[in-house]
């Protein structure tokens, strides 16, 4: 017999009689004994034992090299990969790779989940069989606030769990029963159902929203939806994506949702799809159907969705070169106010390329031409080709003052007019000077930057406008001659990395008046944004009419935030509706506000709260009121009960004449986020 004292290591490298080589298996402890005549192997205190990617700790072990068996007894601890087990007693055989452990606790670190059982058996291949067993993904499994509780547990690292007989547990209360549950074990994504969404409402009575989330493989997967709504109908969807690499990715979706109540069915199909061939060009398709137009209207959950007007999809094939841009694009409208889409206009197809800022000398030179088919069912279709070479010449006359005059010649051909079906053309001739300044000045505390632009414009057509089709802002070129102004001055922090303080004020003024020129000053256009902190913020934009000394539209957005215990946001919008508006920039300049466009009367307010009440409970609520009607368009109340493994959460809508209940309840592991159209309630954004 042979005693080893304090930490003594010890490697066993054998063979098994055939010739055959025996793994290496690394032993360390306090105090190691072998004896001789049985081949046995003992280890006390701090007992370590190594053999490939499995690590064995314990108080005491034994191992007989004969028959490469293993038993350890005490805090035993049992380590493969991210995965580790817990035990009172262990046996394992190394050469069928097979054992049990008494008393054991299995912990998978990804998902924070803890199985227990009374025997826990090893199989090869890395699946275990837990006896009397128990399974949590809270932080203290001895108390967890839920388990599941099951006669037998299997389960294959890196695979699934599957039990049998099984109850659901809140605290120590058995809350429902499953014969059979099924549920993952990975760390990549995993398949399985998604945490559901259940309400009740006064107009469509029950609501269940349930979601199956399917991964086909590392770059591809699907998720299944199923809507209930009692007293409306039943609807199912599917969403495909997929990311076959950094250059292809892509979402394909699909609803339907059968309307008992109209006896109707309602579809939607979307489709969005990247693909990259090369550093220069790409393709980007995104494209939306549904039917009826009253789709998002009637079945939406999303106030953005429910408001829409047009749906928007397109096609198209990009190129970017050092001074080029070229595309091929085709665009489908669909507008929900219309029953139907007769007379939309489509572009079916359009091409374009663009030169820029291509150097001669000292000049600059800019080229950009279009070939555009506009297409409508009725009364008819037509083409548009147009050509605008460009030339600038940049100057800077001070250290912080710099000029850039620029003239361009534009020809446009049209197939037809409204009235004819000849072709025909029209020019645009345009010409300006920009000046800028942008000083800094140095105060006591914080720098100041002024910055200021002076624009004169000349755009001289032979547009007869009542004969043009007006698709986009080329058909809405018109004679004009201005000058915009634009003062910035702005609050900078010390670093000049953030504005603190800034206000733009913008106007223009007509120098000579046309037919599409009602005044000579353009209403006045003011921005205020202020940040002092992060935890505050104001942005405001105003237009004051100087003719009726009023106040056009006044757009605010509040938002403060105290870290993450409280969140408030408010915002209000004001369109007067009785006179036109100004165009925020044309095709010419993005700051000319002479152009005017009727606006409809605008007056609600909207606001948002996510507060802590305590370290588990979070309110949070948002509405939309609209002043003319002195009511709520919407409103919604959520408060929410969070604990470290479960969350519940009750949610109350209310819009227009309908009102919603919805209960939540997520677990950890189990499906840990809310519903899509409720997850921004709690949302600290």
């Amino acid at each position: 017999m042979r005693s080893l004292f304090f930490g003594v290591l010890f490697l066993l490298i054998a063979s098994n009689g055939s010739g055959e080589t025996i793994p290496k298996i690394t032993l360390t402890s306090d105090t190691l004994e072998y004896q001789e005549v049985d081949e046995v192997y003992i280890a006390e205190g701090n007992a370590h034992l190594i053999k490939d990617m499995m690590q064995l700790r314990a108080d005491r072990l034994l191992f007989n090299n004969k028959t490469r068996r293993l038993n350890g007894i005490g805090n035993v601890t049992l380590s493969e990969g991210d995965n580790t087990i817990f035990a009172r007693e262990i046996e394992y055989d190394f050469a069928t790779q097979q054992g049990f452990l008494l008393d054991g606790r299995l912990f998978f670190e990804a998902e924070n989940d803890t199985l227990t059982g009374k025997k826990i058996t090893r199989h090869p291949s890395g699946r275990y069989t837990l006896h009397e067993a128990t399974m949590t993904a809270c932080d203290c499994p001895e108390n967890p606030d839920w388990q599941i509780k099951a006669k037998s547990l299997d389960v294959t690292l890196g695979t699934y769990l599957i039990a049998k007989d099984l109850f659901f547990y809140a605290g120590q209360i058995p809350i429902f029963y499953f014969p059979y549950l099924t549920y993952p074990v990975k760390t990549t994504r995993q398949s399985g159902l998604l945490v559901p969404s259940i309400g009740i409402s006064r107009q469509l009575g029950l609501r269940y929203n349930q979601d199956l989330f399917w991964v086909l493989s590392p770059s591809q997967d699907m998720t299944f939806s199923f809507d209930f709504r009692e007293r409306l109908g039943v609807g199912s969807g599917i969403e495909y994506r997929y990311l076959l690499s950094k250059k292809t990715g892509g979402v394909l979706q699909a609803e339907r949702f059968h309307d008992t109540k109209n006896d109707i069915n309602l579809v939607a199909i979307g489709y969005q799809h990247r693909q990259q061939f090369s550093d220069r060009v790409q393709m980007n398709l995104n494209t939306r159907y549904i039917d009826p137009s009253t789709f998002l209207s009637a079945l939406s959950d999303t106030t953005a969705e429910r408001a829409l007007q047009t749906i928007e999809s397109h096609a198209a094939i990009t190129y970017r070169g050092d001074e080029s841009f070229g595309y091929l694009l085709a665009r489908h409208t669909q507008d929900l106010a219309l029953t139907n889409n007769d007379q939309t206009i489509m572009r079916l197809p359009e091409v374009g390329w663009r030169l820029m800022g291509h150097p001669i000398g000292w000049l600059f030179f800019d080229l950009q031409a279009t070939h555009t088919r506009f297409y409508r069912k009725t009364p008819f279709t037509w083409n548009r080709q147009q050509i605008a070479p460009r030339f600038s010449l940049p100057a800077k006359i001070a250290t912080d003052m710099s000029v850039n005059t620029w003239s361009e010649f534009r020809t446009i051909h049209y197939s037809r007019s409204i009235s004819m079906d000849d072709s025909f053309h029209q020019n645009v001739t345009a010409m300006g000077i920009t000046l800028e300044s942008d000083p800094f000045v140095t105060t006591q505390r914080f720098p100041i930057r002024f910055s200021k632009q002076l624009t004169a414009e000349k755009i001289h057509t032979t547009f007869n406008t009542n004969d043009i089709l007006f698709a986009d802002e080329i058909d809405k070129i018109h004679d004009r001659e201005s000058i915009t102004l634009s003062l910035f001055p702005r609050l900078l922090t010390v670093d000049k990395s953030a504005d603190l303080l800034s206000l733009r004020l913008t106007e223009t003024v007509h120098t000579r008046l046309f037919a599409s020129s009602t005044s000579r000053l353009s209403d006045m256009r003011a921005e205020l944004s202020l940040m002092p902190r992060k935890a505050f913020s104001m942005k405001t934009e105003l237009f004051y009419n100087w003719e009726n000394d009023t106040v056009s539209a006044i757009n605010t957005d509040i938002r403060l935030l105290h870290s993450d215990r409280f969140l408030f946001s408010l915002g209000k919008r004001f369109t007067r509706g009785d006179n036109l508006l100004p165009q925020k920039g044309d095709l010419y300049n993005p700051l000319y506000l002479g152009d005017i466009t009727p606006t409809p009367r605008i007056k609600f307010l909207s606001g948002r709260l996510v507060a802590k009440v305590s370290n588990k409970i979070t309110l949070a609520g948002e509405a939309y009121y609209h002043f003319d009607n002195r009511s709520f368009i919407e409103k919604r109340v959520g408060l929410s009960y969070q604990r470290q493994c479960w969350m519940a959460a009750v949610i109350y809508q209310q819009r227009l004449k309908e009102d919603d209940f919805f209960f939540v309840v997520t677990l950890n592991g189990l499906g840990s986020n809310l519903p899509k159209q409720f997850s921004h309630l709690f949302d600290w954004q």
